[in-house]
């Protein structure tokens, strides 16, 4: 793969990553405070991988021609195992949604007995 085709489609899926994390971090607003707590911290490892993924764009960005047929099977490794932990990460912090959601309406439930 040439490098700007590489640095183009890096770049759209950091966009991608950047606007699930902070949907996700919209969503933790209705959680309770532990919940909540815990689902910034998530959130926090998530952005950790979004700068070192950013980080190896810079630098396939800074790479000649003739470097990045060297440094491109380096980069795409550290890309592939960026991107598995920020899967990771987002779904983890999708599950805390669905528990959080499930806890809260159980509780309405419980409340709209009374």
């Amino acid at each position: 793969m040439k490098r700007e085709k590489w640095i183009e489609e890096s770049k759209a899926k950091l966009a991608q990553w950047d606007s699930k994390v902070s949907e996700m971090e919209a969503r933790a607003s209705s959680m309770s405070e532990k919940a909540r707590a815990e689902y910034h911290a998530l959130a926090g490892k998530a952005r950790v991988r979004l700068g070192e993924a950013k980080a190896q764009v810079a630098e396939a960005k800074a790479e000649s021609a003739e470097a990045w047929d060297n440094a491109k099977d380096r980069l795409q490794k550290e890309w592939e195992k960026n991107k598995k932990g920020f899967e990771a990460v987002l779904e983890e912090m999708r599950e805390g949604v669905e528990e959080s959601e499930g806890q809260r309406e159980d509780a309405e439930a419980e409340g709209s007995k009374r």
